[in-house]
């Protein structure tokens, strides 16, 4: 499953074609040692988790250390702006992402130009008037 979502998809254009950034086989590398694998935690992620998650999460990572991996707590100092600076950056991409489609309205074509020369009153009737 993991090699399906990291892979390239063609609807999302956020999205790496594989050529420029290949995806590794997951499954390939299950059964190397994770001796030198370091995991962070962020306490702040956790702290609002259901009893059972926290202590699902506490059992994986003494299972974890157990196998050699190196567990280490961090600090996100900033955390409690996430979720605003989220909104300001998903408002200006939407943004963005529309901006190429801002000449039509409704499927017809505006010469934005001109419009801009105009007074409200007489883009409303022109648009109207070309609907026609």
């Amino acid at each position: 499953m993991m090699n399906v979502i990291a892979g390239y998809d063609p609807a999302d254009s956020t999205s790496i074609d594989e050529r420029t950034a290949p995806v590794p086989d997951y499954l390939e590398r299950l059964d190397e040692p994770i001796r030198k694998l370091k995991i962070a935690i962020v306490p702040e992620f956790v702290a609002g988790a259901d009893k059972q998650v926290q202590e699902a999460l506490s059992t994986a990572l003494d299972i974890y250390k157990g196998l050699g991996a190196e567990i280490i707590e961090i600090e996100m100092a900033h955390l409690d702006y996430a979720i605003a600076a989220y909104y300001v950056i998903a408002t200006a991409e939407a943004s963005s992402n529309l901006a190429r489609n801002a000449s039509q309205i409704n499927g017809y074509r505006v010469n934005i130009r001109k419009i801009h020369r105009q007074r409200v009153i007489d883009l409303f009737a022109n648009l109207k008037s070309s609907r026609r």
